[in-house]
């Protein structure tokens, strides 16, 4: 069996760049390899950072982007996760569900550490 390959993009801080990494480390451990090409990706994560106006939009237009990857490729997960996700989780399942008629999925955060005072990220499946 052909192990699942993971694309991660991340925006924002160094404290972002760790999360990535934490991240890649959780999904290794459950039978991810990670990939530098998205094309070759089972999943994508896009590491959000809302701090900036020019990172959201810059954020918008990658998730356009791999929504056209995933009409090519239906299997394709796409997932949002880090500050924008939280900050905008609900306002973007509402919008994803309004025009598909899908139910998008938004789990809580996973069994991540978490740094003191910081809250469970949510993953949005976009």
């Amino acid at each position: 069996m052909t192990a699942k390959k993971l694309y991660i993009e991340t925006y924002g801080c160094q404290m972002n760049v760790a999360d990535s990494e934490v991240v890649a480390s959780v999904m290794g451990d459950r039978g991810f390899t990670i990939t530098e090409q998205y094309a070759d990706a089972d999943a994508i994560l896009v590491n959000t950072c809302s701090v900036r106006d020019n990172a959201e939009k810059k954020i918008w237009n990658r998730l356009s982007f791999f929504k056209s990857l995933k009409k090519k490729n239906p299997k394709l997960v796409v997932g949002l996760i880090g500050c924008m996700a939280e900050r905008i989780g609900e306002e973007l399942i509402e919008k994803k569900n309004s025009r598909s008629g899908r139910r998008t999925r938004c789990l809580p955060g996973s069994s991540l550490p978490l740094r003191q005072g910081q809250s469970r990220p949510k993953c949005c499946e976009c």
